[in-house]
């Protein structure tokens, strides 16, 4: 069994095929010499459990990020809402100073973003302050 084993890892990893298998075999057998690159079954079973969880978590956690900055732009939307078109005229013409001639919806996405980062400082500052 290990004799296969080798074999069909040494297939696997050299890609060529073997014009004699049944005779590599037999020579495998006669004279085995386990290479130091070999894994059992079981190692190479471990190893791919342990790569699948990685990759599991790694997806788990790109979801759960994506969901945070999804939760993030709704919030920053729901803001926007509720400002008055007085204070989302403010942070438009605060975007249009930098001097650059700006898509109107590159405009509105920049204010919306000033607009909720100026709202996270003022929060800050209320919440941080001495009572």
């Amino acid at each position: 069994m290990l004799a296969a084993d080798i074999a069909a890892e040494t297939w696997r990893r050299e890609k060529k095929a073997i014009p004699n298998p049944g005779g590599y075999l037999q020579s495998l057998c006669a004279a085995l010499v386990v290479p130091s690159w070999y894994q059992t079954s079981e190692e190479r079973k471990a190893k791919a459990l342990e790569a699948e969880e990685r990759r599991l978590a790694s997806k788990k956690s790109q979801d759960e990020l994506k969901a945070a900055e999804e939760k993030e732009a709704q919030a920053r939307e729901e803001y926007w809402a509720s400002i008055s078109e007085a204070e989302r005229h403010g942070f438009r013409l605060a975007v249009t100073r930098f001097g650059f001639e700006l898509p109107v919806t590159a405009i509105a996405a920049m204010a919306k973003t000033l607009a909720w980062e100026s709202r996270s400082r003022m929060y800050t500052q209320e919440h941080s302050a001495p009572q």
